[in-house]
């Protein structure tokens, strides 16, 4: 059986751009604050070793992104991890990874026993492409709470299909790891995140940064989000929304959750075996065969 219940930490994290030394130090010091205060998983944000925004210098392999990359494992991981052992817990941070020749916009999940795995985002929004390869993998860690699912931002406020997969896997807690400017405004990752922690009946810990990063605002509102009060209600039990007065400052959320309220709202049933029919009402075979049909499409086709 696993456990229910455990503490998480979502930091609220100013990327100093391009100064990996400060940055790596105080994500160090973040984690090792997290895990004295009790947190058993610490999350911070995406691009967090460098800072998110593109440069504008026209030519890839320069940019910066791409000019800081860091292999999994690998300098920065091996930091991190010295610390999850030490205290054994878990740390996820966002960095450029790079792999080879590509380079990707990671997360990098540093685990009790001192080793680190990684996540590459999947879908990439706004001018990332210039600088980063896409990612093609779902990431579960094994935790003493069952597996916990990784994504990092665009996959998480945009595509279900990713936390629908995390859940039927088991996962009842999902990590993201964002950067989240102001150019989006605000009430659309508010209203996305609520609409997952309902429809696919999970927790998320989400970790933003905050301040400026070059010409972008980023807006920090980190949170600890799930079921409430064993009703389909979403509760925010640590943190901010996207919008309010305090959430562009740089601190440290923490929360104890208890993830066995993914299994007794009205809609548990949907990836349990329900009371009701002695089966899960999420029905894969038949979303296999439907994307099947959107992918044999020549419509669909022709936009590749």
């Amino acid at each position: 059986m696993f456990k229910d219940v455990l503490t998480v930490a979502v930091v609220n994290f100013h990327a100093f751009r391009g100064d990996v030394d400060r940055n790596l130090s105080r994500i160090c010091g973040y984690a090792e604050a997290g895990a004295k205060r009790g947190a058993d998983i610490i999350v911070l944000p995406e691009t967090a070793l460098t800072g998110y925004i593109n440069d504008k210098n026209p030519v890839k392999e320069e940019k910066l992104h791409r000019r800081l990359a860091q292999s999994v494992p690998g300098p920065a991981t091996q930091a991190v991890c010295e610390i999850t052992k030490k205290y054994g817990v878990y740390a996820v941070f966002g960095l450029p990874e790079r792999d080879g020749d590509a380079v990707y916009n990671s997360a990098a999940a540093c685990l009790p026993d001192g080793t680190a795995r990684v996540y590459r985002k999947l879908h990439l929004p706004a001018d990332e492409f210039e600088w980063a390869d896409r990612g093609n993998k779902p990431l579960l860690i094994d935790t003493p709470w069952g597996p916990v699912g990784v994504g990092i931002c665009y996959d998480v406020y945009e595509f279900p299909e990713l936390l629908r997969y995390y859940r039927a896997k088991g996962a009842r807690l999902v990590l993201n790891p964002c950067a989240v400017s102001t150019a989006v405004g605000t009430q659309h990752q508010n209203n996305s995140l609520r609409a997952a922690v309902t429809s696919s009946q999970l927790f998320i810990a989400s970790a933003d940064l905050f301040g400026m990063d070059g010409d972008l605002r980023m807006q920090g509102a980190s949170s600890i989000l799930g079921p409430g009060d064993l009703r389909s209600g979403v509760a925010l039990y640590a943190g901010d929304s996207f919008g309010d007065s305090t959430a562009e400052q740089g601190e440290m959320h923490i929360a104890t959750i208890d993830l066995s309220y993914t299994q007794q709202t009205p809609i548990s049933d949907m990836f349990e075996k329900g009371d009701r029919t002695g089966r899960p009402d999420w029905r894969p075979e038949l979303y296999r065969e439907w994307l099947d049909d959107v992918l044999s499409d020549p419509k669909w086709q022709e936009k590749f």
